[in-house]
Protein backbone atom coordinates (compact mmCIF):
# COMPACT_ATOMS: atom_id res chain seq x y z
CA UNK A 1 0.00 0.00 0.00
CA UNK A 2 1.54 3.72 -1.21
CA UNK A 3 0.73 7.06 0.84
CA UNK A 4 1.43 10.08 -0.58
CA UNK A 5 2.92 12.24 1.60
CA UNK A 6 0.86 15.71 1.39
CA UNK A 7 2.83 18.97 0.68
CA UNK A 8 3.53 21.20 4.01
CA UNK A 9 6.50 23.58 4.76
CA UNK A 10 7.01 22.23 8.11
CA UNK A 11 8.99 19.01 7.87
CA UNK A 12 11.55 21.45 5.81
CA UNK A 13 11.30 24.21 8.56
CA UNK A 14 12.06 21.35 11.35
CA UNK A 15 14.99 20.48 9.01
CA UNK A 16 16.52 23.92 8.78
CA UNK A 17 15.87 24.56 12.30
CA UNK A 18 17.61 21.39 13.41
CA UNK A 19 20.19 22.53 11.47
CA UNK A 20 20.77 25.92 12.72
CA UNK A 21 20.53 24.73 16.72
CA UNK A 22 22.91 22.08 16.09
CA UNK A 23 24.99 24.73 14.47
CA UNK A 24 24.33 27.30 17.05
CA UNK A 25 25.00 25.08 19.80
CA UNK A 26 28.70 24.41 18.39
CA UNK A 27 29.39 27.45 17.45
CA UNK A 28 28.69 28.06 21.17
CA UNK A 29 30.69 25.40 23.00
CA UNK A 30 33.86 26.22 20.29
CA UNK A 31 34.11 29.58 19.43
CA UNK A 32 32.31 31.71 21.84
CA UNK A 33 34.21 30.21 25.47
CA UNK A 34 35.69 33.80 25.65
CA UNK A 35 31.97 34.49 26.95
CA UNK A 36 30.87 34.94 30.13
CA UNK A 37 29.26 32.05 31.71
CA UNK A 38 26.03 33.64 31.94
CA UNK A 39 26.27 34.53 27.88
CA UNK A 40 27.18 31.11 26.88
CA UNK A 41 24.39 29.33 29.81
CA UNK A 42 21.43 31.71 27.50
CA UNK A 43 23.11 31.32 23.74
CA UNK A 44 22.91 27.32 24.67
CA UNK A 45 19.57 28.21 26.01
CA UNK A 46 18.13 29.57 22.46
CA UNK A 47 19.68 26.61 20.88
CA UNK A 48 18.31 24.06 23.06
CA UNK A 49 15.05 26.08 22.84
CA UNK A 50 15.32 25.96 18.64
CA UNK A 51 15.82 22.46 18.78
CA UNK A 52 12.90 21.16 20.69
CA UNK A 53 10.72 23.27 18.34
CA UNK A 54 12.50 21.92 15.36
CA UNK A 55 11.01 18.54 16.78
CA UNK A 56 8.06 20.27 17.24
CA UNK A 57 7.59 21.20 13.84
CA UNK A 58 8.62 18.04 12.80
CA UNK A 59 5.61 16.45 14.40
CA UNK A 60 3.19 19.14 12.79
CA UNK A 61 4.71 18.18 9.65
CA UNK A 62 4.10 14.58 10.04
CA UNK A 63 0.88 14.66 11.69
CA UNK A 64 -0.92 16.80 8.90
CA UNK A 65 -0.79 14.04 6.47
CA UNK A 66 -3.01 12.01 8.76
CA UNK A 67 -6.07 14.92 9.21
CA UNK A 68 -8.90 16.45 7.83
CA UNK A 69 -8.41 19.81 6.34
CA UNK A 70 -9.94 21.70 9.31
CA UNK A 71 -7.26 20.24 11.83
CA UNK A 72 -4.58 20.73 8.84
CA UNK A 73 -5.80 24.64 9.28
CA UNK A 74 -5.36 24.68 12.91
CA UNK A 75 -1.92 22.77 12.38
CA UNK A 76 -1.00 25.30 10.05
CA UNK A 77 -1.13 27.98 12.38
CA UNK A 78 0.80 25.71 15.17
CA UNK A 79 3.62 25.47 12.40
CA UNK A 80 3.71 29.61 12.18
CA UNK A 81 3.28 30.19 15.89
CA UNK A 82 6.42 27.58 16.18
CA UNK A 83 8.19 29.37 13.89
CA UNK A 84 7.58 32.75 14.66
CA UNK A 85 8.60 31.75 18.25
CA UNK A 86 11.36 30.13 17.51
CA UNK A 87 12.46 33.39 15.86
CA UNK A 88 11.63 35.75 18.41
CA UNK A 89 12.32 33.42 21.42
CA UNK A 90 15.55 31.72 20.40
CA UNK A 91 16.48 34.48 18.75
CA UNK A 92 16.54 36.92 21.44
CA UNK A 93 18.72 34.60 23.77
CA UNK A 94 21.11 34.18 20.92
CA UNK A 95 21.44 38.08 20.81
CA UNK A 96 21.67 38.32 24.80
CA UNK A 97 23.97 35.51 24.70
CA UNK A 98 26.36 37.45 22.90
CA UNK A 99 25.57 40.92 23.74
CA UNK A 100 25.22 40.46 27.35
CA UNK A 101 21.40 41.37 29.71
CA UNK A 102 19.77 44.43 28.91
CA UNK A 103 21.37 44.36 25.12
CA UNK A 104 17.93 44.17 23.99
CA UNK A 105 16.93 47.93 25.17
CA UNK A 106 13.74 48.93 24.20
CA UNK A 107 12.74 46.14 22.31
CA UNK A 108 12.91 43.96 25.87
CA UNK A 109 9.95 42.79 24.83
CA UNK A 110 10.63 40.27 22.50
CA UNK A 111 11.31 37.17 24.39
CA UNK A 112 7.84 37.13 26.18
CA UNK A 113 6.01 37.43 22.88
CA UNK A 114 8.30 34.75 21.76
CA UNK A 115 7.38 32.55 24.40
CA UNK A 116 4.31 33.13 23.90
CA UNK A 117 4.01 32.15 20.69
CA UNK A 118 5.90 28.96 21.30
CA UNK A 119 2.97 28.81 23.80
CA UNK A 120 0.05 29.26 21.04
CA UNK A 121 1.69 26.51 18.88
CA UNK A 122 1.86 23.89 21.86
CA UNK A 123 -2.11 25.01 22.20
CA UNK A 124 -3.17 24.33 18.76
CA UNK A 125 -1.29 21.37 18.74
CA UNK A 126 -2.68 20.36 21.88
CA UNK A 127 -6.50 21.11 20.64
CA UNK A 128 -5.57 19.41 17.36
CA UNK A 129 -4.44 16.11 18.20
CA UNK A 130 -7.32 15.95 21.25
CA UNK A 131 -9.91 16.79 18.74
CA UNK A 132 -8.23 14.31 15.74
CA UNK A 133 -8.08 11.73 19.11
CA UNK A 134 -11.05 12.07 20.94
CA UNK A 135 -13.32 14.15 19.09
CA UNK A 136 -15.12 12.05 16.62
CA UNK A 137 -17.84 10.77 18.53
CA UNK A 138 -19.10 8.18 16.02
CA UNK A 139 -15.43 6.48 16.96
CA UNK A 140 -13.74 5.97 13.59
CA UNK A 141 -9.56 7.79 13.52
Amino acid sequence: MSMKIKTNPWIFMAAANGFIAVSASAFGAHILKGLEAGGLVLFSQGADFQMSHALALLGVGVFANFVNPEAQKALYYSGISFQVGIILFSGSLYWLGFNGPGSLGSLHFIPPIGGFSLLIGWGLLTFTSWKTVWGNKKGSH
